[in-house]
């Protein structure tokens, strides 16, 4: 629309009485609207972000051009080197007298114009990939990947050296655990027997009582006395106390109670026999509960090396800006990998007379104290969460 029909517009819809004050209205307005602006706007940022994608893309493509040259110079690296080596080998049979005549002569200069084409290729390729690293967006692309692969390539050393340092402890943790569950299996059959033999020295001692009974009569009342005494006795010591009392609180005509009561107390061997039985399993369940306190410091160790590793995987997270349990995990799985190779080496013993019951006896065992010592450490908390973490976390 040219001004005369702006003019006319605006005189014809009453906006300006006369064209010269609708003159001034046209003068005063601006060229564009608020949607026009916004279009502008938005014009504008399209332009941006597709210049953005373009530079990008264009240096995504400079770094490619840049690998395509890296791999070229190492080539034309190795051909020199092998071109460098050939010449000077010719070149010195050369100076004693041999290769001569002219076809060799000839060869040898061969080899110094593809030395120097070769050398002239390196230094255009260098050049080359000079001028793509002068642009700034490409310089700071290969500085980010120089840097992260210094950082995989330090978490990668700080990896193996804290395995190289803490391996060794789990495979020593691993061997306390074979041993100790080795202990516990021993102690345990030794527990079981042990008992059998209370449990058979009580039954002599109930034969005793079986036998006085007898001596009085089926119509005796005394005997369920002697019956209830025997219920309430499981100590040899309260058993015998028990049956004086009930002497001394018989009274005159009870010859054949009293008589009961000494036959039982005068066979002082059946008694002896029940107390170090008694006593044989006792110091056996002592000892399984040295065991346990022995499974506590084990779990202790334990503790102690995931906790030393989450140090360096720390160090670790800080290098990387992640959250990670890399190591921690590591070192459980190489402690169970430790594990299952015991297993293995309780699979592969000889058979022999009940072989699977105590094989799978063996490796219950084995297992239930791996996880036994996992939990009192501290579980999957230990692993997965630092010790910064977990005391936050109580």
């Amino acid at each position: 629309m040219d001004e005369a029909e702006r003019l006319k517009q605006k005189v014809e819809s009453g906006e300006a009485k006369t064209y010269t004050e609708a003159e001034k209205l046209v003068e005063n307005k601006p060229d564009f609207s608020v949607r026009d602006i916004k279009n502008l706007s938005e014009e504008l940022k399209l332009r941006v972000e597709a210049a953005q994608k373009e530079r990008e893309k264009d240096v995504e493509q400079k770094l490619s051009d840049r690998d395509i040259l890296i791999g070229e110079s190492k080539r034309t690296e190795e051909l020199l080197e092998a071109t460098q080596e050939t010449l000077e080998y010719f070149e010195s049979m050369q100076k004693l007298g041999e290769l001569t005549n002219p076809d060799n002569v000839k060869k040898i200069e061969d080899l110094r114009a593809l030395l120097k084409s070769l050398e002239d290729q390196q230094s255009e390729i260098i050049r080359k990939m000079a001028v793509i690293e002068s642009t700034p967006e490409v310089l700071n692309k290969v500085y980010d990947a120089a840097k992260k692969e210094e950082v995989e390539r330090t978490i990668k050393q700080e990896i193996e050296k804290a395995h190289e340092l803490f391996d060794p402890q789990i495979g020593q943790l691993a061997d306390s655990i074979k041993q100790l569950s080795g202990r516990k299996e021993f102690l345990w059959d030794q527990q079981a027997q042990k008992k059998e033999t209370v449990l058979g020295a009580w039954r002599e001692i109930g034969k005793l009582f079986d036998s006085a009974k007898n001596l009085l009569g089926e119509k005796s009342r005394f005997g369920y006395e002697l019956d209830e005494i025997f219920r309430n006795g499981r100590d040899s010591e309260k058993l015998k106390q028990q049956l004086s009392e009930a002497r001394k609180s018989l009274g005159l005509f009870k010859g054949k109670e009293k008589a009961a009561i000494d036959f039982i107390l005068s066979k002082s061997s059946e008694f002896k026999r029940y107390d170090l039985a008694d006593q044989e399993f006792s110091a056996t369940a002592q000892q399984l509960e040295g065991v346990k306190t022995d499974e506590t410091g084990l779990a202790e160790q334990y503790k102690t090396i995931i906790e030393s590793s989450w140090e360096k995987q720390n160090e670790i997270n800080e290098l990387t800006g992640n959250n990670r349990h890399d190591l921690p995990s590591d070192l459980s799985f190489v402690l169970k990998h430790n594990i299952d190779s015991i297993v293995s080496d309780i699979k592969r013993q000889p058979a022999g007379w009940r072989r699977s019951d105590v094989e799978d006896s063996k490796i219950t065992i084995l297992r239930d104290s791996l996880i036994n010592i996992e939990e009192k450490a501290g579980g999957v908390h230990l692993i997965y969460s630092s010790p910064e973490q977990n005391k936050k976390g109580e």
